[in-house]
């Protein structure tokens, strides 16, 4: 399962998610260096952060043609298009390789 981190600014907003991380240490390691880059750039609101978290990736489960598919994401929570888009990649058997990537781009990949 993979690790991902949350920047919030000062004003509790999500300022950046990004996943894919080996351990918990690692995205920490990376949502600290991206939020001194967004505050020396001045990108965040009212100047700073106010907190980096990590958490491991979510697992989504949903059924295809009475199968479980079990499937991961890099940066939750997952969007309705990447849901809908992941569903029609696994029931239609249209794997082309365009959708595979598109599907690694969101960092969405199937676990079982």
């Amino acid at each position: 399962m993979a690790w991902f981190y949350q920047i919030r600014d000062a004003k509790d907003q999500v300022v950046k998610t990004e996943g894919g991380f080996a351990t918990e240490a690692e995205a920490i390691e990376a949502g600290k260096k991206k939020a001194d880059g967004l505050k020396r750039s001045g990108a965040l609101a009212g100047g700073g952060f106010g907190t980096v978290t990590a958490g491991k990736s979510p697992l989504y489960r949903c059924v295809v043609g009475g199968v479980e598919i079990t499937y991961e994401v890099d940066n939750p929570p997952i969007k309705r298009e990447d849901e809908e888009l992941f569903l029609k990649w696994v029931s239609t058997g249209q794997r082309d390789e365009n959708s595979r990537k598109e599907l690694d781009r969101r960092g969405i990949r199937r676990v079982s």
